[in-house]
């Protein structure tokens, strides 16, 4: 079968993500000629460098945990540039998220109300940042405000508590209030009117899709191999996608169940499960779109954003390290992110005939010319009724 440039570009990405990561080098030569303006990061464990430990120690954190989200912090970069030394290196700029309960802290902080405790949660975020980074609460806004479009009088504190608190390092205190009356402007404008505030909400939804199916799957009486397989076939036929990072995360709670602790309170006969679910589909979006936060500044061809994300709570950090990056592509012609998450245990459960139907070129042609067909809310609420009826819960 014949493929586009544009085809085989996206399969020539994957091809370099997916492979050893001792390999990508060679297999990133063999398809140069269609990798122009594509940046890779991926773990090299020999000849990789440590890109991360430097950021985290920056803030001395002695509560919680900023993470990375590759699974090793020996990460190499590479794009056509790099490898036929047309570039000496590249500026990086880290971006760290706060989950939305050291959000909540600051604000608790700035009106003089946190407990003693958490005191060292916020305190190691206001320093004048020595390396280049920024910090964001893209999780708190899309969590209380996305779907919505609407900022009621605790959202417009709690963003604004977060700028004036990052600011005082930098700045006098009258200085500080007026940025953080901009940047608060600024992020209220954003979530009412651009078109990116709707992609965030497609992709929460999606991200509720998949942990509704892995549930539901998780109450089938079949063996794992099974499920896994009906999971793929749900990502190939229903959502159109290849996400390798929910498999993970399916396989970890069918094999552990409520042990995993992010999953304890999926039980049966739990009242109020839908809102649990939609609580825990947060958590899991916050990481995903961590994931992808990979943006690259179309005024520095040179510069690569590193994400990462901090947060305290145990269950979410413990959730996160099962679906950790092992390589990501920024394809800067289009705007699009595709990261590969670490998985090696598909030879435990599906022949490569069966990897080769679920995961090949052909799945990711139907998918590409399904995708636009995809009503990711009508596919939730499906799901949500076939929960309800099966009478689990």
């Amino acid at each position: 079968m014949e493929y586009t440039n544009a085809e085989i570009r996206e399969m020539a990405i994957d091809k370099v993500c997916s492979v050893n990561n001792e390999d990508c080098l060679e297999v990133f030569n063999q398809y140069f000629s269609y990798l122009n303006n594509v940046d890779f990061i991926y773990v090299d464990l020999q000849r990789g460098s440590d890109i991360i430990s430097s950021v985290i120690n920056m803030f001395d954190i002695k509560k919680g945990e900023v993470s990375s989200v590759f699974y090793s912090n020996k990460l190499m970069i590479l794009n056509t540039d790099l490898f036929s030394k047309k570039a000496e290196g590249v500026f990086l700029n880290y971006d760290i998220g706060l989950d939305t309960q050291i959000v909540s802290y600051i604000e608790r902080y700035i009106n003089g109300c946190l407990d003693d405790v958490n005191i060292p949660v916020v305190l190691p975020l206001r320093i004048n940042r020595t390396i280049a980074s920024e910090i964001n609460i893209d999780a708190y806004v899309s969590e209380n405000c996305i779907i919505s479009k609407e900022f009621d009088f605790k959202n417009r504190i709690s963003i604004w508590s977060v700028f004036y608190f990052l600011n005082i390092p930098i700045m006098s205190e009258e200085e500080a209030k007026i940025n953080a009356d901009d940047s608060t402007n600024q992020i209220i404008q954003f979530v009412k009117y651009a078109r990116m505030a709707n992609v965030y909400k497609e992709r929460y939804d999606y991200t509720y899709c998949m942990l509704l199916k892995i549930v539901l799957l998780n109450f089938e009486k079949s063996k794992i191999r099974e499920k896994l397989i009906e999971l793929l076939k749900f990502q190939n036929e229903v959502t159109c996608t290849s996400d390798m990072g929910f498999v993970n995360i399916g396989l970890a709670y069918w094999e552990q169940g409520t042990k995993l602790r992010f999953f304890g309170k999926v039980q049966k006969g739990k009242k109020n499960i839908l809102n649990i679910l939609r609580n825990m589909a947060w958590d899991i979006f916050h990481w995903m779109q961590t994931a992808l936060n990979f943006k690259v500044d179309p005024q520095k061809s040179a510069c690569i954003n590193i994400p990462m994300f901090y947060s305290v709570d145990s269950r979410f950090l413990e959730l996160s390290k099962i679906i950790k990056l092992k390589a990501v592509a920024v394809d800067k012609n289009t705007n699009v992110t595709y990261p590969k998450f670490e998985f090696n245990r598909l030879d435990e459960f599906l022949s490569f005939e069966e990897q080769k139907v679920h995961l090949g070129a052909e799945a990711l042609r139907k998918r590409n010319e399904n995708r636009g067909y995809v009503d990711t809310e009508k596919i939730y609420k499906e799901l949500e009724i076939e929960l309800i009826n099966k009478g689990i819960f």
